[in-house]
This record gives C-alpha cells, structure tokens and sequence, in this order.
C-alpha cells in the first residue's frame, strides 16, 4: 500500500513539474513546445529544400521529421502564410530566366 502511494505521488511531482516547464517554455520562447518544434522542422524542411530541389517539398518535410503531410501542411501555412503549392510556384517564378517569364 504504501508503494502505491509512493507512485501517485511520484506521478503527481512529475506532473507538476511539466506544468512549470512548459508554462517556463512559452513564457521564454512565447510559443508551445509543439509549436517550436513544428517550427524547427519546417526550418529544416526549408534548409533540405533549398539545399536539393528535386526532393521536393513534401519528401523534405517528411526528411525533416514531420509525421504525416497534414501536420506539414497546417505548420507550413501557419508559419509561412500560404499553400506549400503557393510557395514553390513562387519559388519557381523567382528563379526563373527572364526571358522564361515572357513566354508564359
């Protein structure tokens, strides 16, 4: 009996302890911890991108650790403000020859 009093306490300390630390968190970072980390995945997502364009947006993002394409997509319109469809045509747009762009 008292083993298992042992473990809620345990677990009630633990708790607590996250609540402080994620609260410490986005006091810090002004953002969730899911939310950094989203952010830091895209960031390396971006980076891979740039680094091998013929990768393609949504192999990068899985290379990068992003878990499913809509996790992807909803942290990459939120941080980026548009369509990761949108951002490679951009892209795409921007590194065009000029003479490239007058042919469209």
């Amino acid at each position: 009996v008292d083993r298992q009093y042992r473990h809620v306490y345990v677990n009630q300390a633990i708790t607590e302890a996250f609540v402080q630390y994620t609260a410490l968190f986005r006091s810090e970072q002004g953002m969730s911890i899911v939310e950094f980390r989203n952010r830091e995945r895209l960031h390396r997502c971006l980076a891979l991108h740039a680094a091998q364009p013929d990768l393609g947006l949504t192999n990068a993002a899985f290379s990068a650790g992003f878990g499913s394409y809509s996790q992807f997509y909803r942290t990459f319109c939120d941080v980026v403000g548009c369509t990761p469809v949108e951002y490679a045509r951009r892209a795409a747009l921007r590194s065009a020859p000029v003479g490239a762009l007058a042919a469209r």
